[in-house]
């Protein structure tokens, strides 16, 4: 007996029996050497047909299973056939357990004599094999990658470890990150309070999470998608956010969502960006508060830092420091008298002059123990007339009038004065955090010399500042929720101390999303170490557009190289001239990315930098003006527009009509005079008949009442709703319709018929009773029907006039003229 499985023949059993494979016969042979008992000759008894019949219906079952399932099926369908016999044989369900278990044990006996013959070789085989599938399951390739083609990109298996949603799900992870979420279900929590959306993995598939505790850098051209990407952060945060634009779209974007919570909208915009459409609502003033040491201290170290003069010099710190002294002592004495930055702009610009030191000497019991003495010693040497520290002195208050100049713009120094006035509450940073709901935008442009830096990144800083000193407090030693920052365009606009920011604020419950046009403007901002700083702390968040050839190198040296299979082939002389061809192959290796793969990134997709996941990730991540929930939003907003505008129409309806008891008498003209006032029409005026198309029919009785004239309308009870005067000539002019007063045809020898138009009459002598009037009135348009049927009859007359009744039998009658129909008369 032969059994053929897919092609393949099993080891020769020794004692069994012989399988061979032979496909190029159409026949198959069995040599067995185990002598047949008389069973297996015997006819099918009723426990053979008691098994057959479930073997049947399994091999139907295994028969029926998708394609997949085909290898497995045939297996055990072969060999349940195996153990059926013909319809007179004896069954043989226990041969095909023999021969399962010939397989088995010739198995063992190989693993068994390979463990006794070389132990040490077989246990490494094992080992090596067992490894092998490890790698297979855990990084989805053979062996790892080690052998074969690899892409370079992330494995699954890292991506799911380190950012999937079950990654950050882990209670060890949720109590890291949000203590107060410790112990909720993770079923109950959206993935969102513990993660920020990058996009979905577009190898895998696998949605890709930043946790919250590590801050990003993204780098965008302009047109990229920047605003689609950074604005979801916005939308998503956990807590209270800081949002930094030189363009008023991230409000327009974000502000609905943001409102959904129930959480407060602050914005400052000084420069008046979108032509007013988004005023402040958020006054400030960097001196306000300044009468504590320490608030004075950080402010005047946030204004520094903001200033366009020190920017990317390695001796910053050294200009900063000795203007750092003057600076804070300005700030504590402006508060201490009750002045504005404004005052402090102008202290800076002349350095010769002391008003802050009298204030200290005013507030000598109250001042910080050595301020007073700093502000001297530095202006000493100009007092002194010594030019051997002028130049110090110069260039000290060189710094500081520079660290001013955004407030040249009258716009911005309003707004300054503004935030002094009484009436105005002053923006609470702590209720702002502890919110955990509102959001502050910061609007602002780059002008060039004397941006808003400084006052941009004072307020910021402030903001935290404040969240630094709450974290210890809180359950877990951080803000929980967290506080966000998104900082876009923050090297233009917002330049705040990232290299710092960015080393400290994972452990504290603070998230930074900076966004810049290049790594260039990174280092043109902070400096070569502050560049390499921040780009090491972030996760890097790259878009497609980039055209710097060191930048992309070195981002395509950053995604590792990949494995590469190159074939190669050769032909030569072969036999009996004969050409032979032989090929070879090899494994190379590549970047996984080129500079031109970076550079040409789709629309919507993302290239993702981070530590411990083995390889670059292309994300593809959904613009913020495609999301369903501000779509929604958006129609929400739309049809609450709608029905605000039809009450308010409803609104202005009521007002505007006067009730019905009470009618206002209506207006009297003079003649030919439009009324001196006519309030305006209701949405719905009175329903007024209009003139009929087609003129009444005439009677068929046998005498035609007399016309009678159109009646004089009666006075209108609305004087918004006048009655309109007839135009009909049947009515108001029955001589121009040509009928007489007193019911005979009127003559129509002075008319001339021309088809489709209306020609005034000539002025020739009439009656008196026929004449037109002194200003005719014009004819109506011509009726669809005909409306001169009429002059076809001839009306009845009484038996007191000179005519007939229009027979043409009448001898005294001339005949009369048949009109044709051409248009109205």
């Amino acid at each position: 007996m032969r059994f053929e499985l897919g092609g393949y023949a099993p080891r020769p059993s020794r004692t069994k029996g012989t399988f061979v494979n032979d496909n190029s016969k159409g026949s198959t042979t069995t040599t067995n050497t185990k002598p047949m008992n008389d069973t297996a000759h015997g006819t099918t008894d009723a426990n053979t047909a008691q098994v057959s019949a479930p073997l049947a219906r399994i091999d139907q079952q295994l028969r029926n299973r998708p394609a997949r399932y085909t290898a497995l099926a045939a297996v055990p369908a072969t060999f349940l056939a195996a153990g059926e016999t013909p319809d007179n044989g004896g069954p043989g369900f226990g041969q095909v357990l023999d021969v399962m278990g010939t397989i088995l044990g010739t198995g063992a006996d190989i693993v068994a004599t390979g463990f006794s013959a070389q132990p040490l070789l077989a246990s490494a085989l094992t080992v090596a094999l067992a490894g092998a599938g490890y790698l297979k399951v855990k990084e989805g390739s053979f062996l790892g990658g080690v052998v074969g083609e690899t892409d370079g990109f992330a494995p699954p298996g890292k991506l799911r470890k380190h950012v999937s949603r079950r990654a950050l799900m882990r209670k060890k992870t949720r109590r890291a990150l949000r203590p107060s979420l410790a112990d909720v279900p993770p079923r109950q929590i959206p993935t969102t309070e513990l993660g920020v959306r990058l996009g979905r993995d577009r190898k895998t598939g696998i949605e890709i999470w930043s946790p919250i505790e590590d801050s990003t850098v993204t780098i965008a051209p302009m047109g990229a998608g920047k605003t689609g990407l950074i604005a979801n952060f916005v939308v998503d945060a956990p807590g209270s956010v800081v949002a930094t634009s030189t363009k008023v779209d991230i409000v327009k974007l974000t502000a609905p969502l943001r409102q959904r919570t129930g959480g407060r909208i602050w914005i400052f915009n000084p420069m008046l960006l979108g032509s007013g459409k988004y005023p402040s609502n958020l006054l400030w003033d960097p001196v306000i508060g300044c009468k504590d040491p320490k608030v004075a201290l950080r402010r005047a170290k946030y204004l520094l830092d903001g200033a366009d003069i020190t920017a990317g010099l390695d001796n910053r710190d050294f200009w900063n420091s000795q203007s750092f002294k003057v600076l804070k002592s300005f700030l504590w004495a402006a508060d201490m008298a009750g002045l504005t930055l404004l005052d402090v702009a102008r202290w800076s610009k002349k350095p010769l002059e002391t008003p802050a030191t009298d204030i200290f000497e005013q507030y000598a019991g109250v001042a910080p123990a050595g301020w007073a003495d700093d502000l001297k010693q530095t202006q000493a040497p100009a007092a002194a007339d010594s030019r051997s520290k002028t130049t110090t002195l110069d260039n000290v208050f060189l710094t500081l009038s520079s660290t001013f100049e955004c407030l040249s713009l009258p716009d911005i120094a309003q707004s300054v004065l503004a935030a002094h006035d009484p009436s105005v509450p002053q923006f609470d940073v702590e209720g702002f955090i502890a919110s955990g709901r509102d959001t502050v935008y910061i609007l602002g442009e780059d002008t060039g010399t004397g941006g808003i830096g400084p006052l941009f990144t004072t307020l910021t800083g402030d903001i935290y500042e404040a969240a630094r000193r709450r974290a210890p407090a809180q359950e877990g030693e951080r803000n929980d929720p967290p506080l966000t920052f998104d900082l876009d365009e923050a090297a233009l606009i917002c330049p705040v101390p990232l290299e710092k920011w960015t080393a400290d604020s994972r452990g504290l419950g603070m998230t930074v999303h900076a966004a810049f046009q290049s790594r260039g403007q990174i280092r043109d901002r902070w400096g070569r170490n502050g560049a390499e700083t921040i780009w090491d702390n972030c996760t890097a968040l790259i878009l497609g557009g980039l055209k710097n050839d060191d930048h992309l190198e070195s981002m395509s040296k950053l995604t590792g190289t990949k494995r590469v299979k190159e074939e190669t082939g050769s032909k030569g002389p072969g036999p009996n001239g004969t050409t032979t061809t032989s090929s070879s192959f090899r494994y190379v290796k590549e970047p996984t990315m080129s500079p031109s793969d970076i550079m040409y990134l789709e629309p919507g997709e993302v290239l993702i930098f981070r530590r411990h996941l083995g390889g670059p990730v292309v994300a593809r991540y959904q613009m913020v003006w495609d999301r369903k929930d501000l779509k929604q939003v958006q129609r929400d907003s739309k049809k609450a527009a709608r029905a605000e505008l039809r009450a308010r129409k409803r609104k202005d309806r009521i007002d505007i009509n006067p009730p019905v008891w009470a009618p206002v008498p209506p207006v009297v003209s003079p003649a030919g005079s439009a009324p001196a006032w006519v309030p305006a029409p209701p949405a719905v005026p009175p329903t007024i008949p209009a003139p009929p198309a087609v003129p009444p029919a005439v009677p068929a009785a046998s005498a035609r009442p007399t016309p009678t004239p159109a009646p004089t309308p009666a006075p209108a009870e609305e004087p918004w709703a006048p009655p309109s005067p007839s135009t009909s000539p049947w009515t108001s002019a029955p001589a121009a319709s040509g009928w007489a007063a007193e019911g005979v045809p009127a003559p129509r020898e002075h008319l001339r018929i021309v088809p489709g138009e209306v020609v005034e009459p000539v002025q020739t002598a009439a009656p008196a009773e026929t004449a037109a009037p002194s200003q005719p009135v014009p004819a109506p348009a011509p009726p669809a029907s005909a409306p001169t049927v009429h002059l076809e009859q001839t009306p009845p007359q009484s038996e007191t006039t000179d005519h007939t009744t229009g027979s043409e039998t009448a001898q005294d009658t001339p005949p009369r003229r048949r009109a044709r129909n051409f248009g109205a008369f």
